[in-house]
């Protein structure tokens, strides 16, 4: 499969890898974080709620009284029963009598009662209090022959039952210690009679608490755990208070965790971001170089420049938002949706189903909308050019008596946009009051459904609050997702315009057999050169030929600035001809190696006459082979140096945009040193079109004529003096030469050059 250009790009993130696993990792931990603070919320509510105490058994609802029973006798064994209910207070039955009938009336008693306990297969147990009547607990008396108040015997058995395996549960999922914190060791011989409701069932256990409340749910088996590592939570002299100073602690270092990880996170994806940009920025560059374009067209260095800038920017911030929202909040979606499934499984599926359902009702509606306000907001804006139109009319309307008929379209017109704008305006007004409504609705609905569940002892109030919390974090992971969606939209856009760009082949091509260039010794020879534009296919050159001998002058006069910049960005080979060839010496152009002919071409353009550096690297460009006295030699020939040093560093005085401003004069100067200490036998030259002062003409005129003698040049002239030194003159328009000779034979012949003149010095 043809990769996209996002993939691209993100297959450059390989460059950072340890910054972007480090980047998701912390991305997870944030989530991951998160679920665990609501987590802690559910211990902080349930802490408030039930005070950390442990209910009897009558104090369950009937629904626990009637599960606790079934889990008695299907899922304990017998072995594991009676071990229970001798520890809270049957130890005396840790060997059965070899004649229990034999036994005292007393010890009888309690020995039935024992059995009663254990062997709960063979002996009927007793009705819950929550549903049980006079007659079945008659029945069951009677079953059991147990003689006296029967709801007082009942009440006694279920509670020894309830104890018993409390005692138990805590000592096989949290330790002895939590079990016996629960229900000590009852003395041999000592039966303990149920507790009242008393001070006895105040006692506060910590977490204890909430782990016999939720033993049948995941969160209880959790914090079962999580209990037996931490016995500070129960083990205490004041178990509910050690137990919430420890979710304090735990909360203060949950948001230090969380907090640290989302700098960890934002740290390492933006060093992953800029890895990944500084190369497609670095690898903009290198491929603009390779460009013809660039040096023609300022469209073309626009569009380079918008995608070394806004492009890559877009593009940064998408891999941001994908290192940092793409693992995030899906895991924290996961993790919020899990834990209000755990706390109740068909509240969630409510709450997910009306969700849907406002969010198809949403998208329908603001679809609608979207499509009758543009179709009224077309009409609208119809009509007020109507209504402009109208008023420029007024003076036709009053030469022509037609204010009666104009007054009548004016106001029909005013009718239609009034009720265009308000077919605009009104699914605007409508939509936000809507998605509103459906979602109070909704919310309504499901705070009705909890409440039926509540009153059915279906979910506990501290249940609730960790629900509508979980209920409330999911909508953060689904706006961050419609933020991503929107921000990834505009960053594959821009990967594409990226990799349209440099999936383009260069202008220009090396060959491995080229020849070196010494110098240009004989001549520079066009011969039906044509050339388009890179990217655009307009000609700008169209089977021009023409021989400028060395040691000549010529200038290129055009009606088109472009197509004197193509022709000139040919004899350095910043771009190849589309048609035709270019012989230097007598050798083809293409056949002599790039750096050779380019050390033989001084190029001075005034679109880069200087760059933000300083004075001694804007002439030497950085290049450490040439010395400071060379670069100091090279601004005196140029009549640069006075100036130069009063500057306020000298040479190292910062210089362009950014740096000490400079005069077209002075700049064009220091352009033309940055040629002259290279020596080349072959000098362009465009010379500035901001005017000059007089003193500095003289001193580029003193400056050329020291220099340019024996050298070839060719001009871009903006200056009459420069016209008159030429040898030859070349006219171009539409692409081609329309006229050639010096400047007085062209003022006489061609019409267009004394035009362009005109225009140019008049």
């Amino acid at each position: 499969m043809e990769p996209t250009a996002f993939s691209r790009v993100t297959a450059l993130l390989r460059y950072a890898r340890t910054a972007r696993w480090t980047a998701a990792a912390a991305a997870v931990t944030t989530g991951v974080v998160y679920a665990l603070f609501v987590l802690l919320l559910a211990l902080f509510a349930d802490l408030l709620v039930t005070r950390g105490r442990i209910p009897h058994f009558a104090q369950l609802t009937v629904r626990e009284q009637e599960a606790f029973q079934r889990q008695w006798v299907e899922s304990i064994s017998e072995d594991d029963r009676g071990r229970a209910v001798r520890h809270v207070g049957f130890s005396d039955f840790e060997v059965s009598p070899a004649q229990p009938d034999a036994l005292p009336a007393e010890a009888k008693s309690r020995w039935r009662a024992y059995q009663g306990l254990v062997a709960a297969s063979d002996s009927p147990l007793p009705p819950p209090p929550g549903t049980a009547t006079q007659e079945a607990l008659v029945e069951w008396a009677a079953k059991r022959q147990i003689a006296g108040d029967p709801y007082y015997a009942a009440a006694v058995e279920n509670e020894w039952r309830w104890r018993a395996f409390v005692w138990l549960y805590l000592n096989d999922r949290v330790g002895a210690r939590a079990a016996d914190t629960w229900q000590p060791a009852v003395e041999p011989g000592y039966a303990v009679a149920p507790p009242g409701l008393g001070e006895e069932n105040r006692r506060p256990y910590g977490i204890l608490g909430l782990v016999v409340h939720q033993r049948n749910t995941p969160l209880g088996r959790a914090t079962a755990t999580f209990a037996t590592v931490a016995p500070w939570a129960w083990n205490r002299e004041d178990p509910n208070g050690a137990y919430l100073t420890g979710l304090l602690i735990i909360a203060l270092g949950l948001i230090v965790v969380r907090g640290m990880a989302t700098i960890v996170m934002k740290d390492a994806a933006e060093r992953t971001a800029l890895e990944a940009v500084t190369r497609l920025r670095r690898s903009i560059y290198h491929h603009a170089a390779r460009q013809g374009a660039m040096t023609i067209s300022t469209g073309a260095v626009e569009e380079a420049g918008g995608l070394f800038t806004r492009q890559v920017q877009e593009v940064h911030d998408a891999l941001v938002q994908r290192l940092t929202n793409g693992y995030r909040y899906p895991v924290k979606f996961g993790l919020m949706l899990g834990i209000a499934l755990i706390t109740h499984v068909w509240l969630t599926l409510a709450f997910v189903v009306f969700s849907l359902i406002v969010w198809s009702l949403a998208g329908q509606m603001s679809g609608s909308f979207r499509r009758q306000s543009k179709a009224a907001s077309r009409v609208a804006g119809n009509r007020l050019e109507l209504l402009l139109e109208s008023l420029r009319l007024i003076r036709l309307v009053k030469s022509y008596l037609m204010e009666v008929f104009n007054q009548s379209r004016v106001e029909r017109q005013l009718t239609e946009y009034a009720r265009a704008h308000l077919r605009r305006t009104r699914g605007d007004a409508m939509a936000r009051p809507l998605l509103i409504a459906f979602a109070a609705m909704s919310g309504v609905t499901l705070l009705y459904l909890a409440g039926r569940v509540i009153l059915n002892d279906g979910l506990s109030v501290a249940g609730l609050v960790v629900l509508a919390v979980a209920f409330v974090s999911l909508y953060q992971p689904v706006r961050a997702r419609l933020m991503h969606r929107r921000v990834a939209r505009h960053g594959h856009e821009a990967a594409a315009a990226i990799f349209e760009f440099l999936d383009r082949k260069g202008d220009v091509a090396a060959y491995p057999d080229a020849e070196f260039l010494g110098s240009v010794a004989k001549s520079l020879e066009f011969i039906d050169v044509s050339v388009r534009e890179p990217g655009t296919g307009r000609m700008l050159l169209n089977r021009v030929s023409f021989k400028v001998k060395a040691g000549q002058k010529i200038g290129v006069v055009a009606s088109d600035v472009e197509e004197q910049l193509a022709l000139v960005s040919l004899v350095p080979r910043f771009l190849d001809p589309t048609e035709g060839e270019i012989k230097v010496d007598g050798r083809p152009l293409k056949w002599v190696t790039q750096d050779s002919l380019r050390a033989q071409v001084g190029v001075v353009l005034q679109n880069s006459l200087v760059f933000n550096d300083t004075v001694g690297n804007n002439i030497g460009c950085g290049d450490p082979s040439y010395s400071l006295p060379q670069i100091v030699e090279a601004a005196k020939l140029a009549h640069a140096h006075q100036f130069i040093q009063r500057l306020p560093y000298g040479y190292e005085t910062p210089i362009g945009d950014l740096g000490h401003s400079l005069s077209a004069g002075e700049k064009f100067r220091i352009a033309i040193a940055r040629a002259v200490l290279r020596d080349p036998t072959l000098y362009i030259i465009e010379e500035p079109s901001d005017p000059m002062d007089e003193d500095t003409k003289d001193l580029v005129d003193d400056t050329l004529s020291r220099v340019l003698p024996d050298k070839t040049v060719i001009y871009l002239p903006h200056r009459m003096s420069t016209l008159r030194e030429c040898d030859c003159i070349y006219l171009l328009h539409d692409g081609a030469f329309v006229a050639a000779g010096e400047h007085a034979d062209l003022i006489g012949q061609s019409e267009l050059y004394r035009h362009l003149y005109y225009l140019e010095f008049n």
